[in-house]
């Protein structure tokens, strides 16, 4: 059995569970960016819009 090749393999699966879980995380911050950003620019709608109908 060769040891080496076992422990870079491990050493890779660790390196792309790591790597997952970074991506995860990413995205998760890019969602609620782009949902903030929804929440804001609903808002400025709403007040610009209401400001015209005044």
């Amino acid at each position: 059995m060769d040891t080496d090749t076992d422990t870079r393999t491990v050493s890779y699966i660790d390196t792309f569970a790591i790597e997952q879980e970074a991506h995860q995380m990413r995205a998760q911050a890019a969602r609620e960016m782009v949902l903030g950003f929804g929440k804001w620019l609903r808002r400025r709608f709403t007040a610009s819009h209401s400001a015209k109908m005044a």
